[in-house]
């Protein structure tokens, strides 16, 4: 934005903001667009979405499980109004470790010298036992201890899978007949051969070869192209990942400091509070929903037709856990949805 200014161009800016104050962001976003006066709009999304969102699914032709695409969706929708082109800043995280993961990686290390029954089990009863809100995972101190555990259970689990998954390799067992999930297929480490390398830098790898392309890129090219607004990503200019991926990992995460090239680049052009905070993932508030405007279609599609591929107890046991609020499982709950939404569409 700062260089756009400098060449002397009008620029506007756009966000989706939430009612749930933990998803929100519309207040940092407006604080940055005071400080390099852009024209701002920013849209609240409304309760009644439910038509939207089935637009929105129907747009993939796939099982898409990224619920992030429904404010995409009204974000691109939004600014097809006043503006034909936009920019992105679509891979900069996976360029400079901007994810939370890959700090808990980090604080993995420390806690890997602990015999397994302390760290897994004796912990997990612990934290798993806790109740738990589906406030937004930033905001929550237990969400964020229960992630950091599922996460260390991961990597005793799947050492060879270092992507990100909204089920471990037991939950997917489970969930489907046992001889569907062929484990060989989540070794990405042998995949890419990144046995030589640090295990930041497998993840980061993995997630430029995986979950950019085939998640956060398609995201944005389906919910942007079906509103015929054409969106750009300058960070990945080829120029910038080659230069980007040649770096040592302590350019792009140092110590629990993230982006830490990019924060020294931009030290004099952004906010203090903008250098400083951290990471905001682009999340729906898909758990509130499963208990309101979500509840029916659920039960609907999920329960109300027959699934074959998946088991229906389990899939029992996790509805029973979020709607008590014993657990919130927003993200398996809506992997399992448009899963179950798209195969009942589907042409005999």
């Amino acid at each position: 934005m700062h260089h756009i200014k400098e060449l002397g161009y009008p620029l506007s800016t756009y966000t989706i903001g939430f009612k749930q104050k933990t998803f929100d962001e519309t207040k940092n976003a407006a604080s940055v667009a005071k400080h390099f006066n852009t024209l701002h709009h920013s849209k609240y999304i409304e309760t009644s979405i439910l038509d939207e969102l089935e637009s929105c699914l129907d747009s993939f032709d796939e099982p898409f499980a990224d619920p992030s695409a429904l404010p995409t969706w009204l974000l691109c929708q939004y600014a097809t109004n006043k503006i034909t082109v936009a920019l992105s800043g679509d891979g900069v995280d996976e360029l400079f470790a901007g994810y939370s993961r890959y700090r808990a990686r980090n604080l993995s290390e420390y806690l890997s010298p602990l015999p397994k029954w302390l760290k897994i089990k004796l912990l997990g009863y612990f934290i798993n036992n806790l109740p738990e809100s589906t406030s937004y995972y930033g905001k929550s101190t237990i969400k964020k201890l229960k992630l950091l555990h599922a996460f260390i259970r991961k990597i005793e689990e799947s050492p060879e899978d270092p992507l990100a998954q909204t089920f471990t390799l037991t939950e997917r067992q489970r969930l489907f007949d046992y001889s569907l999930v062929e484990t060989y297929r989540f070794n990405y480490i042998e995949k890419y051969n990144l046995n030589k390398v640090d295990p930041i830098t497998a993840m980061m790898s993995t997630d430029q070869l995986t979950y950019l392309p085939e998640d956060i890129l398609t995201k944005i090219d389906r919910m942007s192209m079906r509103h015929g607004l054409e969106v750009r990503s300058p960070f990945l200019d080829h120029r910038v990942i080659d230069f980007i991926c040649r770096l040592p990992i302590e350019y792009k995460l140092r110590g629990n400091i993230q982006k830490f090239l990019l924060r020294k680049c931009y030290t004099d052009k952004l906010p203090r509070r903008v250098l400083t905070g951290q990471k905001h993932g682009f999340s729906v508030p898909i758990g509130d929903w499963f208990k309101s405007i979500l509840k029916h279609p659920f039960q609907s599609t999920v329960f109300d037709h027959s699934h074959l591929m998946l088991n229906r107890n389990e899939i029992l046991q996790l509805w029973k856990e979020h709607q008590t609020g014993r657990k919130d499982h927003s993200f398996k709950l809506w992997t399992i949805y448009t899963f179950c939404r798209w195969e009942i569409n589907q042409p005999l």
